[in-house]
């Protein structure tokens, strides 16, 4: 059975991590807002207009993906295997699964700051 995951968006990044890190050995599907899309299509050059229009479109979210930022938390978690799936545009849909995965090695510094900087460590 695949657990499904489609509002981690709305979680506090570390709320997210823990929810997702407590289901590792079972197959999860992770369906959520594309970082990478929405600032594609909503900052096309940096202006005024385009910096408001990406902090409108992200507005209802706590915390948005891209693809390699959602690959290396689940395997940050513990997850083995990480598959992007074909979605409708703008979307993101991942599976994940197995046991042992490491993040790669920029991960954690990264992670780290931001954390750090919104005061959650």
């Amino acid at each position: 059975m695949v657990i499904v995951f489609s509002s981690i968006h709305e979680l506090a990044y570390d709320e997210a991590f823990r929810l997702l890190a407590s289901h590792v050995g079972e197959e999860v599907r992770v369906i959520t807002p594309d970082l990478s899309w929405i600032w594609k299509t909503h900052y096309r050059e940096p202006t005024i207009e385009a910096c408001h229009e990406v902090n409108r479109a992200m507005r209802q979210y706590a915390f948005v993906y891209n693809y390699g930022t959602l690959e290396a938390t689940l395997l940050a978690c513990g997850y083995a295997r990480v598959v992007r799936l074909p979605s409708e545009e703008g979307m993101l849909v991942v599976e994940a699964s197995g046991t042992g995965g490491v993040a790669p090695p920029y991960f954690e510094g990264a992670r780290e700051m931001y954390l750090r900087d919104l005061n959650v460590r």
